[in-house]
């Protein structure tokens, strides 16, 4: 429902920075693996350097973007982005994502001061299983909205996909959550993966969570 909610807003606020001229790129960069290789960070990056619309130089403040994968096992979770400011996120769970084969991310963000750059809005994580997958856009269900002007916004934004991201995943996580649990408040270094302190405490189950198969 907020899927559909996003793009019925979308499409009937349509002045704001309306029209903005040009395209948009949206980019998926590979950002590396962390837990140890098990799982890899994927980028979506939206930019609209140079484009302009009403008011001037177009910001963006809204994003609703599509993602297929040839193997939706490997979807973990998804991230917001921050850069230059953060979006608020709402992304398809596991088990949706894979009852319909789609991975869905709508931020939204409201400032009129949204800069005319290139945005990092959000962060996949892949994981679960070692192999290559691959992510491609899904440009009939995805859509970006410009930053809004005085009352009005936000407006369409018109882009190009900079192609599929073929990416891999080769190492496996040692540790479980449970076997990390038996070791709560004591000294034992093989869970204190964040050695703030010389015991097993909530830094370290949460680290040991986002990485293991609960």
């Amino acid at each position: 429902m907020k899927w559909f909610l996003f793009f019925w807003g979308l499409s009937a606020l349509v002045l704001a920075q309306n029209p903005v001229t040009g395209n948009a790129t949206i980019t998926l960069v590979d950002g590396g693996t962390e837990c140890e290789g098990s799982q890899r960070r994927v980028e979506v990056h939206v930019d609209i350097t140079g484009l302009t619309g009403q008011g001037g130089d177009a910001g963006l403040n809204a994003y609703g973007i599509s993602l297929l994968l040839d193997d939706m096992t490997f979807f973990k979770r998804a991230e917001s982005g921050v850069d230059p400011i953060p979006f608020s996120l709402e992304a398809t769970n596991q088990l949706v994502a894979q009852q319909i084969n789609e991975l869905r991310l709508v931020g939204y963000k409201a400032d009129t001061q949204a800069p005319n750059q290139s945005y990092h809005v959000a962060t996949v994580i892949l994981g679960n299983q070692t192999g290559t997958v691959t992510l491609d856009l899904n440009a009939s269900a995805t859509s970006l909205g410009s930053r809004r002007v005085g009352n009005a916004g936000p407006g369409p934004i018109n882009f190009v996909f900079n192609g599929p991201l073929a990416t891999s995943i080769s190492g496996s996580y040692p540790l479980t959550l449970i076997e990390a649990l038996s070791s709560w408040r004591f000294d034992h270094p093989t869970y204190n993966v964040n050695p703030v302190t010389p015991q097993v405490d909530i830094l370290d189950l949460i680290s040991i969570a986002s990485c293991s198969q609960l």
